[in-house]
């Protein structure tokens, strides 16, 4: 069996105008009939063939599924056929950017990066060129060599491009069509087949985060009789290697860094030759470029992004595989390379906002009523001992932590063995008052999910708003209705129609709820081929101001895992997270904190920020000569008049001594608004204090006053 590569025995074709035109014809003939092909095409409601007789599933990997054509006693088999059918995460222009290879050195790179089983292969003639106008449209001569089962090499016409059918929808394509020209030469004497084949692939944009796959191929190996075990073989190597089209993300974004460090490389060979006109912004000299954190005294974390050359610390960076050609021309490098995240694409973009009719946005408004009241009806029933805790007859106690527990429920002793969906109860109380709590669990933007989930370390790392249902107002800044997805660290994500607000109990307490319950939309896809498992829950938490400095904490779940072995587990991670309730109150007053630093620099209530801005530095740096300038003889600390040992106060700006100042951790939306900045920074006890005693009902109602002009300004543009 060959060892070596032949792709440089083969020189370029020569071709005449006419053989362009008639390669052209042949493309654009084979392009429309496989699109009339899928347009009769019949399925099932799961996404299959109708027909079952005639195709075989052979592979099946996540929502994508490959058969294989077999005969009838109506339609006899000609020749060996394959069918994929799927959807896939991802929009139809980055799926036809990883397509389209109009050089060599591009079908390398794509071959190492899909590992379709291509080892050699090279472009011997353009038909037609990408333009500006039409980037992915390119018809060529190509050839390629396979290793799998045995060697084969194919000589084919290629085209991409994208079409619109007569109602005006895009359709993505990819065809690869036999052909042969004496002028290339065929490897036989080297123990590799020249074989045929006819693959088509289409591509439709089936939501707006999701792309549905047809793929149709024709297989001649130009073998019979004893090499009919071959055949097969063969055929099951195709089919094996069609399951990677998915993929095809992957290589897009591949393709995307690989182009970033061109530009990025191109920028700087540039600026060394002194042809550059633009001035250059510094850096800001050990800071982050995403978090705009310090890499500390020795700078162990400073890592520069390969993109765009920036210094980021190592939580801001990732490590992604990037891809080029060796000196030789021939062999693809591939090597790990570090990147900003921000540069990443993450799960979020593809989460699409939906668009409910006023049907579904009642039927969800409905949904949340009912939702709340079912949860006080078994709050109102819950068994309890008679210091306050759930029964252990039935409930057994997995957690607690000061004066929160979490409660697992028993399995049923007795009766029949039916599946039982893992339940956990919450019991006990914080000092605080009602109305900081809901400040915190109302929730109701993407700044205001990930603020709440980066301080409360809830095990969210992601999450996203994807339809408003109702929107909180100045009357009820706590009352909040909407469809939001969440992706946990433990590689699952949630959908759940989300409700807070106030209601009131039987006895006539006033009780604030938080009511998260799993939905389901065809628009939002899934992220099986991330790692990333979707499952289901219904868990409301309830409060109630128990004393004028406490309050107490309910809250009932049901988790639907999909995977009984993990239950248990998963469980446990849930149960220690459900402990996090007790750090609401915290939360609230760090929200009020941010909120004061806002109104104190002239800041809008909602939005990026510095955590703090230069401007700010250059008021204290002011105030602190303007200080020194009056020759203030009796300069101490603002709190106890001591004169030892000054820290700076970031709300009043007055010095202060260590006794009388606090660290509090502050948490606010970076610049890039995605990655969420948390940074200790020093207060005053009598700023600390006064900030704690401020009415969080009335901040609620300046960040919805501060963000509608904001929301109205978005929505224009």
């Amino acid at each position: 069996m060959p060892t070596q590569t032949f792709s440089h025995l083969l020189k370029p074709l020569q071709c005449t105008q006419q053989d362009d035109n008639k390669l052209r014809e042949l493309a654009e003939t084979l392009v429309v009939h496989n699109i009339e092909q899928y347009s009769s095409l019949k399925l099932t409601k799961n996404g299959a063939p109708v027909s079952k007789t005639r195709w075989k599933q052979v592979y099946k990997k996540e929502s994508t599924k490959v058969f294989k054509d077999r005969a009838t006693k109506s339609e006899p088999l000609e020749m060996p056929s394959l069918m994929l059918l799927g959807t896939v995460v991802g929009k139809l222009e980055d799926f036809m950017y990883a397509v389209v290879a109009p050089s060599t050195e591009a079908m390398r790179i794509k071959s190492t990066l899909i590992k379709d089983g291509v080892v050699d292969c090279k472009l011997l003639h353009n038909v037609a060129r990408p333009t500006m106008d039409d980037p992915f449209h390119h018809i060529s001569v190509k050839w390629c060599m396979f290793s799998e089962p045995e060697f084969r090499d194919h000589v084919f016409l290629d085209s991409t491009g994208i079409a619109s059918t007569t109602t005006g929808e895009r359709i993505g394509y990819h065809l690869t069509h036999s052909i042969g020209f004496d002028q290339i030469p065929n490897f036989t004497s080297c123990d590799v087949a020249r074989c045929n084949m006819s693959v088509c692939s289409l591509y439709v944009q089936n939501t707006p985060s999701t792309v549905k796959i047809y793929v149709r191929g024709f297989f001649d190996f130009q073998q019979e009789g004893k090499y009919e075990l071959i055949n097969n073989a063969t055929l099951n190597t195709i089919a094996a290697q069609w399951m990677l089209f998915p993929r095809q993300v992957e290589c897009e974004d591949a393709k995307k860094l690989l182009w970033a460090i061109h530009k990025n490389n191109s920028r700087e060979s540039t600026t060394k030759e002194g042809k550059s006109k633009l001035p250059m912004a510094p850096p800001t000299p050990g800071l982050c470029k995403v978090c705009s954190k310090s890499f500390g005294f020795l700078g162990t974390s400073r890592k520069f992004c390969q993109a765009c050359n920036e210094q980021i610390c190592s939580r801001c960076s990732v490590m992604k595989s990037a891809v080029t050609l060796a000196l030789d021309q021939v062999t693809v490098v591939e090597k790990k390379r570090v990147f900003s995240s921000s540069s990443q694409c993450d799960l979020a973009h593809n989460v699409p906002q939906l668009h409910l009719s006023e049907s579904d946005v009642t039927s969800l408004r409905e949904l949340a009523e009912t939702l709340v009241n079912h949860n006080i009806e078994s709050y109102n029933a819950l068994q309890v001992t008679s210091d306050g805790q759930a029964d252990a007859r039935q409930w057994k106690e997995l957690r607690r932590k000061d004066g929160i527990r979490v409660f697992k429920e028993r399995s049923a002793a007795s009766g029949p063995t039916l599946p039982c969906i893992p339940s956990l109860l919450l019991l006990g109380t914080v000092v605080g008052k009602l109305e900081d709590v809901m400040f915190v669990a109302a929730a109701a933007t993407d700044e205001q999910m990930k603020l709440t989930s980066k301080c409360l370390q809830d095990g969210v790392v992601d999450s996203k708003v994807v339809q408003s249902v109702v929107t909180p107002s100045e009357e009820q800044p706590f009352r909040h209705v909407g469809v939001k997805w969440r992706l946990h660290d433990n590689a699952r994500d949630y959908v759940s129609v989300d409700a807070t607000g106030f209601a009131l109990s039987c006895k006539g307490e006033r009780l604030g709820y938080s009511v998260s319950h799993s939905v389901a939309f065809s628009q939002i896809p899934s992220f099986d081929k991330f790692g990333v498992e979707r499952a289901n829950m219904s868990v409301c938490c309830l409060f109630h101001q128990k004393t004028p400095e406490t309050v107490q904490c309910y809250a009932r779940g049901f988790f639907d895992f999909r995977n009984e072995l993990l239950n248990n587990l998963s469980i446990n991670a849930l149960a220690t997270q459900w402990l996090r309730i007790s750090r609401y109150v915290e939360c609230a007053e760090m929200k009020k904190l941010v909120w004061r630093l806002r109104n104190d620099s002239g800041l809008p209530a909602n939005g990026p920020m510095m955590i703090e801005p230069a401007e700010q530095r250059a008021l204290e740096i002011s105030r602190t000569d303007k200080s020194q300038d009056k020759g203030d003889s009796t300069a101490g600390c603002a709190v106890c008049q001591r004169s030892l040992g000054f820290s700076t106060c970031k709300i009043c700006r007055c010095s202060v001594c260590s006794g009388c100042s606090v660290k509090k951790l502050v948490c606010v939306l970076a610049p890039d608004r995605r990655t969420m900045l948390d940074k200790k920074r020093t207060f005053c006890t009598a700023c600390v204090c006064q900030v704690a005693k401020s009415a969080a009902l009335a901040i609620a109602k300046d960040e919805i006053h501060e963000r509608q002009p904001q929301d109205d300004e978005s929505d224009a543009h």
